[in-house]
C-alpha cells in the first residue's frame, strides 16, 4: 500500500496574502503617515449631546395623550398614563406578582414625592413670608415706599392646624391690573343697577307719602321694603368684594356704593 506523498513546506514569506476579516486587499491598505479621514473631524461633533430633554418631552406628551376606553358600558376619554395605572391595578388585584410590586412601588414613590413637595412648599412659603416682613420693615425704617407691586406678608396664609397654606390676592402686576379692571367693571354695573333701584325707591316713597288708600299704601310699603333690602344687599356685597380685593398697600380700590342718605320718610302707614 502506497502512502500519501508529503510535499515540501513553502516558506511563510512566499505565501500569498490572505484577504478576509480585518484584512483588506493590499492595494486598499493605508500606508504609514496616510490620514484615514482626509476631511477631518466635523466641527462641533464632540459637543453634540443626546437630545434627552426632547425624549423626556415626547415621552410625557405621549403618556398624556387621551385614548378612548369603555367603562360600565360608556365610552370615555382618559390619558394613556391613567389607563396604564388602571390596568396595572387590575392586574395587581388578579394576583399578578410583578404588577403588584410595580403598582405598590409607584404608589409609594408618588406618596413620598407628594409629601416632599408639600414640605418644601411649606418651608419656602414660611421663608418668603418672613423675608417679605423683613423687607417691609426695612422700607418703613428707611422711609422708602415699597415697589409698585410687592407681595405683602399678609397675602401668605398659613394654616398650621390643617398643615396647608395659600396665597391671597394677585401674584403679579398683571394679575393685580386684571383684578382692578374686573372690580371697576363690576362696580360700574352695580352702580347702574343701584341707581335704578334708588330712583324707584324715591318714587315709591313719594307715592306712599301722598297716598291715602290703605291698600295702596300697604302695597307701596312692600315695594319700599323690598328696594331697601336690595340696597342693603348691594352694600353687603360691596364690602365682601372690597375684602376680597384687599389693597395690602398697592391695590387702590373705591367703594362699590356711595353712602346712602337716610330718608326723611319713615314709610310707616
Amino acid at each position: 500500500m502506497t502512502g500519501t506523498k508529503q510535499l515540501p513546506a513553502i516558506p511563510a514569506e512566499t505565501l500569498p496574502y490572505e484577504v478576509g476579516y480585518r484584512k483588506p486587499p493590499v492595494q486598499h491598505q493605508f500606508g504609514n503617515g496616510q490620514k484615514i479621514n482626509r476631511k477631518g473631524r466635523p466641527k462641533g461633533s464632540k459637543n453634540k449631546q443626546p437630545k434627552f430633554n426632547e425624549l423626556v418631552e415626547i415621552t410625557l406628551e405621549e403618556a398624556g395623550r387621551d385614548i378612548v376606553v369603555t367603562e360600565g358600558g360608556q365610552r370615555a376619554e382618559i390619558s394613556r398614563w391613567r389607563a396604564f395605572m388602571r390596568r396595572l391595578y387590575s392586574d395587581a388585584l388578579m394576583g399578578k406578582s410583578h404588577a403588584s410590586r410595580l403598582y405598590a412601588g409607584l404608589v409609594t414613590n408618588a406618596a413620598l414625592e407628594k409629601d416632599r413637595r408639600h414640605e418644601e412648599g411649606f418651608k419656602h412659603v414660611i421663608e418668603f413670608k418672613l423675608g417679605a416682613e423683613k423687607r417691609l420693615e426695612e422700607y418703613k425704617k428707611r422711609g422708602i415706599e415699597p415697589p409698585k407691586f410687592f407681595l405683602h406678608p399678609d397675602q401668605f396664609v398659613l394654616d398650621i392646624r390643617n398643615d396647608t397654606w395659600w396665597i391671597e390676592g394677585p401674584l403679579s402686576e398683571q394679575e393685580r391690573d386684571e383684578s382692578i379692571a374686573f372690580y371697576e367693571e363690576r362696580r360700574n354695573e352695580c352702580q347702574r343697577l343701584l341707581k335704578f333701584i334708588q330712583d324707584r325707591l324715591s318714587e315709591s316713597e313719594r307715592a306712599h307719602s301722598n297716598e291715602t288708600d290703605p291698600k295702596l299704601r300697604k302695597r307701596l310699603q312692600r315695594d319700599i321694603d323690598q328696594d331697601r333690602s336690595s340696597i342693603a344687599t348691594f352694600k353687603r356685597r360691596s364690602e365682601e368684594l372690597l375684602e376680597a380685593l384687599k389693597p395690602w398697600g398697592f391695590v387702590e380700590t373705591r367703594p362699590l356704593l356711595d353712602e346712602q342718605k337716610p330718608s326723611t320718610d319713615t314709610g310707616q302707614g
